[in-house]
């Protein structure tokens, strides 16, 4: 069986076949300069965006947030970073870049001015991909792939930097073809984050919200007008206060009459108890003709009886009679004053004061009476004018509500509104969070092909084709030897090449 070559070998034989085995390494390094030389260059050309937190991507949409609630979703930086990375790989930035820089650019990789040289054709590649290709496509949709097989993204950790490399077969192409995508997606990202139309909408929602806002205004003010309202919160509070102090007074005068008509009672109590006339001067030694005069009448009746009474029985009726005068006589002498003074009387002080006071005090009650009739009249008429205003309060207060609804409405759909406007002018300038850090670069040293790569691979398979042709040539040889010297085992391949006297010379011990 073979055994493999060990190092002793393999030396032994690029010794014996160094002409092979240099004509292979020279052969190898000869096609790899070939290739360096006829392989077609391309050019990179490197821009560099900084993603920010910005209006456009942290605002809510004045559309969304006025349609109802919203959900609060917590966006990070990394996440904006990737959603730019999607827009500016998608299918929409590239269909504007061709339009803006035309297929033939793109696909020919030179600018219109640019004389095209890309080295030598590689026919058969180009043949092998138009067999692959079986459907025949546009060169639109030609210059469409070609972008997405020629464009890189990167972006490292932590970082909201996102890098752009682009290869073309011209550096100023790579550079212009380049400029056009980083400009249109600076165009695109503000729009792709705003809500299309969202301004016209606002501005016509607000005009009919201010129709109604309007119709309502006028629905309350006829409505004031009917219950002869101004302000139904103001005037009730009036009211209430108006019917307050009245009550209060009533309360009060009520409090009077009371206390009037018990000073009242007490002047007159104390009237009943003072007599009216007091007495003023009294003259003693004064004859009392009425007094003698009864009792010279009572005299002359006691003889009389006292005649009657000699010659009559006691029941006779002259005598009954007689005896009755001298009775009434002696009644009225005992009802008269015996004194012989002359009285002078005059009305007392502290009665006619109570009766001055007792007739302040009438006067008085009568005012409060009438004071209290007043106030009885003035909450009757508060009390109908509140039943009035609770009877058109429902109403009001309804158009009131109805009111402070829409104004609140009209100033939220006012704001969003102004927000829908400043974002309309932000588009309208080009405004954006994304900022250029590197504008697409002219590198005019090609990245392929890779002189560095190819020539270390170069050299490899250089050195490998010379090791290879030499145990090749020496293993075809060899054999041959071996069954001359009767050294080949069962199941070696035997060459037969052409006999020389050194191949049939035995081999000398090492």
């Amino acid at each position: 069986m073979s055994k493999r070559p060990e190092t002793f070998d393999v030396l032994q034989a690029l010794r014996k076949h160094r002409y092979s085995a240099f004509a292979a390494f020279v052969f190898v390094l000869g096609c790899v300069a070939v290739i360096l030389v006829a392989y077609p260059r391309k050019y990179a050309s490197t821009a560099k965006v900084l993603v920010r937190a910005g209006r456009e991507s942290m605002t809510l949409d004045p559309v969304a947030s006025s349609a109802g609630e919203t959900v609060d979703l917590q966006r990070t930086l990394q996440s904006e970073v990737f959603a730019a990375i999607d827009i500016l790989q998608s299918r929409q930035i590239l269909e504007d870049v061709v339009e803006n820089q035309g297929p033939d650019v793109i696909l020919s990789g030179h600018l219109a001015d640019e004389s095209k040289e890309d080295g030598i054709s590689l026919l058969p590649l180009s043949w092998l991909k138009s067999f692959l290709t079986l459907d025949p496509i546009s060169d639109r949709e030609k210059a469409i792939r070609a972008l997405e097989d020629s464009v890189e993204f990167d972006t490292q950790r932590e970082s909201n930097v996102v890098s752009i490399h682009f290869t073309s077969k011209s550096p100023a192409a790579a550079q212009k073809i380049l400029e056009s995508w980083v400009d249109t997606f600076l165009k695109k990202y503000p729009e792709l984050n705003r809500t299309q139309g969202s301004y016209d909408f606002l501005a016509e929602q607000e005009s009919v919200l201010k129709e109604e806002l309007d119709a309502a205004r006028e629905r309350l003010r006829s409505s004031k007008n009917e219950h002869g309202l101004v302000s139904l919160d103001h005037q009730q509070a009036t009211q209430a206060e108006l019917l307050s102090q009245v009550q209060e007074k009533l309360i009060t005068v009520n409090a009077s009459l009371s206390a009037s008509t018990s000073r009242l009672k007490e002047i007159e109590d104390g009237m009943g108890k003072l007599p009216e006339y007091v007495l003023a001067e009294e003259v003693s030694g004064i004859a009392n003709e009425a007094h003698d005069g009864m009792r010279r009448t009572l005299y002359e009746l006691e003889l009389k009886k006292m005649d009657l009474q000699s010659k009559m029985t006691e029941s006779h009726p002259s005598y009954i009679a007689i005896s009755e005068q001298v009775e009434e006589a002696r009644r009225t002498i005992q009802t008269q004053d015996e004194s012989r003074n002359t009285v002078s009387r005059q009305r007392s002080e502290t009665f006619v004061s109570l009766e001055k006071e007792r007739l302040l005090e009438k006067a008085n009650f009568q005012s409060l009476q009438a004071q209290r009739e007043t106030l009885r009249k003035d909450q009757a008429g508060l009390l109908q004018e509140m039943k009035v205003m609770n009877d058109g309060e429902k109403e009001v207060a309804e158009s009131v509500e109805k009111l402070a609804t829409l104004e609140a409405r009209y100033r939220a759909f006012t704001e969003k509104l102004e927000q829908a406007r400043l974002d309309e002018a932000i588009r309208h300038h080009d405004l954006t969070s994304i900022n250029v850090v590197q504008r697409p670069s002219l590198e005019e040293l090609p990245v392929t092909p890779n002189k560095k790569l190819c020539i270390l691979i170069g050299l490899a398979a250089a050195c490998f084709s010379a090791v290879g042709i030499a145990l090749v040539r020496s293993n075809r040889s060899q054999p041959v030897v071996h069954a001359l010297n009767g050294s080949a085992e069962p199941g070696d391949l035997v060459f037969h090449e052409r006999m020389t006297p050194q191949t049939l010379e035995p081999r000398k011990p090492r």
